[in-house]
Parts: structure tokens; C-alpha cells; sequence
């Protein structure tokens, strides 16, 4: 009868591996680990010191998303392990995600950085924007900002930017300019790149002196005029805010306008 005094039991590597025994019965099940041996008078599995290492490593992999069922092209044989490719594809994966939790702070910190506007704004009755870098990608509108028209130009809008490759950076609103005498509009949606392309029709507010309020939907006709009678303003930006609470339906507006 075979001693298995000097193997470790499936409980016993559990706990030297910190690993659930269900999740090591299922990784014997998908074929991915196997013992050292198996009591053939009662079934159990005996395993070695080795094994703590290897599991320990396949369960890393699963909590960063490597699929389980790869795992077999790293077994060489039964008692054979390539290790080195396993941790070479673990640290790439690791790196990728490293990447996006950089990418996913900086999309917080973004709205993060929008709440405090707003909440500026609010006991403010005007902001001075510094550090701006802000790209706008300009279609045809006209009408209310939310209206049902805004909401789906803003639609139409979105798709064309997916058509074109190009990034919404979660700001969108209408953008107000006047030219020859003559007020023009149009929608305005954030894009993350800077666009610097003639052909498409575009403001960047990069290093601008801006000015920023909150403002009412039935104030913008007036606060426009009086801005550009007073102060000479040519160009205005009305965003839809996000703030806390955030109002999916209807969003408080920022105005936002161009010191000359």
C-alpha cells in the first residue's frame, strides 16, 4: 500500500495556498491540475509541496481574466509545467490592466474635476476656467437646447463620431457665435483628441480665456445679448452640466464664454 504521509491532502493545499478547495476540485475538473497520486482504495488526491506555487499562480491569472482553459497549452505533460510562459502572458495581461485602471482614474478624476466646477459655480456667480483643453466637434442645429430636436440631433451626432473613429468625452451642449451680424449655432459635442483637421467644422478652447456661469434654459436669448452687447462676446458654449445629484432628464446648463 503506497505511503501518502509526506503529501499534502486537497485541504491541506487549500490552506497552504489560500485557494478554496471547490476551486481546486475544478481545476482538476478542466484538466488543468492533477496530483501527484490518488488513493485508488478511496479516491483521495494527494498533492506536493509544488503544487502550492503552480495554483497559487492559477488563481492570479483567473482573478486578472486570463482564461483557465488556456492554461493547457502550458502543460508539457502530466508533472511537466512551462511556467516561464504562463508568468510572461500573466505580466503582459497585468500590464494591459495596469494601463486601464490608469485610464479609468483619469476618466474619474475627469468627472470628479466636473463636479467641483459645478458646485463652484453654484456659489459663484461666475468662474474663471484655467488649464482648458477642450476640443468640440460642430454640427448644423438650431432650435432649444434639450428639446426633442436637440436630443436627437444629439443622437445622430454620436453616431457619426463612432463612423469617424472619434471618442465623446461626455460633455455635449450648443455652441452660439456671432458672425456678419447674424447669430449661428450649433451642436457641440466633446471629443477626446484634438481634431486640428480643416475639414471637419470644429472649435478648441485650448488655453482660452474662459469665463463659466450656470444659466437657465430661458435665460440663454437674453444672457447672450447682453453679454455681447456689454462686453463685445462673440462665441458662447452651453454644455449640459454633471453634477451631484446628476438629473439624466433634465441636466442643469453651464455657460461657458470666450474673453477676447
Amino acid at each position: 500500500m503506497a505511503d501518502f504521509q509526506h503529501f499534502l491532502t486537497i485541504g491541506q493545499l487549500s490552506k497552504f495556498s489560500g485557494i478554496h478547495v471547490k476551486a481546486l476540485r475544478y481545476y482538476e475538473k478542466i484538466g488543468i491540475l492533477s496530483p501527484s497520486h490518488i488513493n485508488q482504495d478511496n479516491g483521495y488526491r494527494y498533492y506536493s509541496h509544488s503544487h502550492i506555487p503552480y495554483v497559487a499562480l492559477i488563481k492570479m491569472c483567473a482573478d486578472y481574466g486570463l482564461p483557465l482553459k488556456d492554461f493547457n497549452n502550458y502543460i508539457l505533460d502530466a508533472d511537466t509545467i512551462d511556467m516561464s510562459k504562463i508568468i510572461q502572458e500573466a505580466r503582459e495581461k497585468i500590464t494591459q490592466i495596469e494601463k486601464q485602471v490608469e485610464k479609468d482614474k483619469a476618466y474619474l478624476q475627469n468627472l470628479q474635476d466636473q463636479l467641483l466646477l459645478s458646485e463652484q459655480l453654484d456659489k459663484t456667480h461666475k468662474s474663471h476656467l484655467q488649464d482648458q483643453n477642450d476640443d468640440f466637434l460642430l454640427f448644423d442645429f438650431q432650435g432649444k437646447i434639450l428639446s426633442a430636436n436637440y436630443h436627437q440631433q444629439a443622437r445622430q451626432a454620436l453616431l457619426k463620431l463612432e463612423e469617424q473613429g472619434l471618442q465623446y468625452d461626455n460633455r455635449l451642449g450648443c455652441y452660439y457665435t456671432y458672425q456678419n451680424k447674424t447669430w449661428q449655432q450649433y451642436l457641440a459635442v466633446k471629443v477626446k483628441e484634438c481634431l486640428n483637421q480643416p475639414e471637419r467644422l470644429s472649435i478648441c478652447l485650448n488655453q482660452k480665456h474662459i469665463h463659466a456661469e450656470h444659466i437657465h434654459q430661458d435665460q440663454i436669448d437674453q444672457r447672450l445679448k447682453q453679454l455681447h452687447r456689454d462686453k463685445g462676446i462673440q462665441n458662447f458654449l452651453i454644455l449640459e452640466t454633471f453634477e451631484n445629484p446628476y438629473h439624466l432628464r433634465l441636466p442643469h446648463l453651464e455657460l461657458r464664454y470666450i474673453m477676447v
